[in-house]
């Protein structure tokens, strides 16, 4: 049974918040608006109070949404993203597919009465529909991933379908997609080819690239670049945090 404490901590720390396990805490973090999450450990803390270490992206990412944006949200883990990027657009798909870190996306969601603006999807983006296998370590762990990272100790089947595929079964398609996926962004992007390239495209899109994971794909950012440049995007910004690169990318102009 979890205990549901509210704690209106603005700093963050590791030791602040090593007793936190078992207990289900309400935690508020504000970035521009207060919002607040559901926390039972110090890694959710941290990416919570701390904004998983990505404050400048997370301003950049806000500053540059409009109100009538369709936003995806491919790997919105507890939905720190979404949520506050609610206030800015007019709908939110995000996909998650840990069924821990879902859950706790949609927990939040609800948390912050946004469940008219967000729908929580238990799916992977990839290359093309079928099933992979998601290292993960639940809510508790590293962030997930499609690739073998040797940092979690266990791997779960998980639904995985691509972008073009779920637009032509009718989900609104998006004028803005972020993704932060542990290296599969390469998969993401190659599902995605189809929309890339229509008259259609996403107006912006923001990536977060893993240079090392990457190579779990047989991939490389430079082919993240070229795969951008090939359906004419080009990179607006890139900003390097630790061992990666947060770009936004939007559409060539004539």
């Amino acid at each position: 049974m979890y205990k549901e404490v509210i704690l209106p901590f603005l700093n963050y720390t590791k030791s602040n918040f090593s007793h936190l396990t078992g207990i289900k805490t309400i935690v508020k973090t504000k970035f521009l608006t207060e919002k607040k999450f559901y926390c039972s450990s110090s890694v959710e803390a941290y990416r919570t109070l701390r904004h998983g270490g990505e404050e400048s992206a997370l301003g950049a990412f806000l500053f540059l949404l409009k109100d009538d944006d369709t936003l995806w949200d491919i790997g919105s883990s507890i939905g720190l993203f979404s949520i506050f990027a609610a206030d800015n657009v007019k709908q939110i798909h995000s996909f998650e597919p840990d069924p821990q870190i879902h859950k706790r996306c949609n927990e939040n969601v609800t948390l912050n009465n946004l469940q008219n603006k967000i729908t929580c999807h238990q799916i992977g983006i990839g290359e093309k529909p079928g099933e992979m296998q998601l290292n993960s370590d639940g809510i508790k762990g590293f962030s997930p991933s499609l690739s073998n990272l040797s940092r979690h100790s266990k791997t779960i089947d998980v639904k995985i379908n691509s972008v073009d595929q779920l637009i032509s079964e009718g989900l609104e398609s998006p004028s803005v997609i972020k993704i932060d996926i542990e290296g599969a962004e390469i998969l993401a992007l190659r599902g995605a080819q189809s929309l890339l390239k229509s008259d259609n495209k996403p107006r912006l899109l923001f990536i977060e690239l893993h240079p090392e994971f990457l190579t779990q794909f047989s991939s490389s950012t430079e082919e993240v670049l070229e795969l951008l440049k090939s359906c004419s995007y080009q990179v607006l910004s890139s900003q390097k945090r630790d061992d990666q690169f947060h770009i936004i990318a939007i559409p060539q102009k004539d």
